[in-house]
């Protein structure tokens, strides 16, 4: 039954009615439902259009930019970049869809803090930086990979929950070298954990951050090797706790790259310094400068953006 049956059904004829609050919420239910069927069937169509190969061009999205003002439209201007260089000349249909719907909804596709298994969709939904077989991605993908997001996201919020309550006042109590190892080793590992699960994190980080300072503060000038051991345990934990490299078991081995070139410039230098740092010129160890850049010029052969792929080779190289 549609919304506007269900209110003749209820109201009839009567020019003005009276309803009670557990009609209003059911009518609110109604229609949110209604509403949530017509956009998932929305999406079904310019799914299955984009997985039969149709595009648009990106600049089609951008109508009527000269009305904007400066401000409005120096932005609208970067964005259309971000999306030239992102996805080329066009865009799957999907995709286009997706960009449109959210600027004009409060219920966006995508989250303003993915989780990690949103995120490695969103990095390839229509990049040219991966494989045609992998650049397709359905509302289904999306709805399926919050929902992982979601369950990953509230497990580790009550564990932290666990762990912190009361952690002050236990360290107070016992301050043994001993205890306070334990609790830094449960730190470092739910910082890492953390870095892994992504999301809205901000408030816990800032208090393991914290209690990790702390503790590293109090054991450095107690330890036999002056902290040198520890802080080469702080060393290999840090590395663990870029996402990147934190999630890249879950990446499959034909992303790995693609997801390495879609993080930005500052995150792309780092990995990039550290591979250099740890591996050297060791000629086994990948991805090597030749990796990526054959990975960079099939994405520019694909219609990547070229000026977009050299800033990219230049962080992960370190050029200047």
């Amino acid at each position: 039954m549609g919304i506007g049956n269900f209110f003749k059904g209820l109201f009839g004829k009567r020019d003005s009615v009276t309803i009670t609050k557990e009609q209003a919420e059911l009518m609110q239910q109604l229609l949110a439902k209604e509403q949530l069927e017509q956009s998932m069937q929305l999406h079904a169509i310019a799914d299955q259009r984009s997985l039969e190969g149709e595009t648009v061009p990106v600049s089609s999205i951008f109508i009527d930019l000269d009305k904007l003002s400066p401000e409005e439209r120096a932005k609208a201007e970067e964005v259309k970049q971000e999306l030239l260089d992102k996805h080329g000349e066009n865009m799957p249909v999907n995709t286009a869809h997706r960009i449109t719907r959210d600027w004009d909804c409060e219920e966006k596709t995508w989250s303003d803090r993915p989780g990690c298994w949103e995120k490695q969709l969103r990095y390839r939904d229509g990049s040219l930086l991966y494989p045609a077989s992998r650049r397709i991605v359905v509302i289904k993908e999306i709805l399926e990979a919050r929902k992982k997001d979601i369950a990953l996201q509230e497990e580790l919020k009550a564990k932290f929950s666990a762990f912190s309550k009361g952690k002050i006042n236990d360290l107070k109590k016992n301050n043994t070298a001993d205890y306070l190892l334990k609790t830094l080793r449960e730190t470092m590992d739910m910082l890492e954990e953390m870095a892994f699960v992504e999301g809205d994190f901000a408030v816990e980080t800032i208090f393991l951050e914290g209690l990790e300072k702390s503790i590293t503060e109090v054991l450095y000038p107690v330890m036999s090797d002056k902290g040198e051991s520890l802080k080469l345990y702080y060393s290999g934990s840090s590395l663990k706790r870029i996402p990147f490299f934190a999630q890249i078991r879950i990446i499959p081995e034909i992303e790995a790259i693609p997801m390495l070139l879609s993080e930005d410039l500052g995150t792309i230098h780092k990995i990039g310094y550290m591979d250099r740092k740890a591996y050297g010129d060791n000629p086994d160890y990948r991805p090597n400068a030749e990796d990526i850049r054959k990975a960079l010029d099939d994405a520019v052969e694909r219609g990547f953006s070229k000026k977009r792929a050299g800033k990219i080779f230049s962080a992960w190289a370190g050029y200047e």
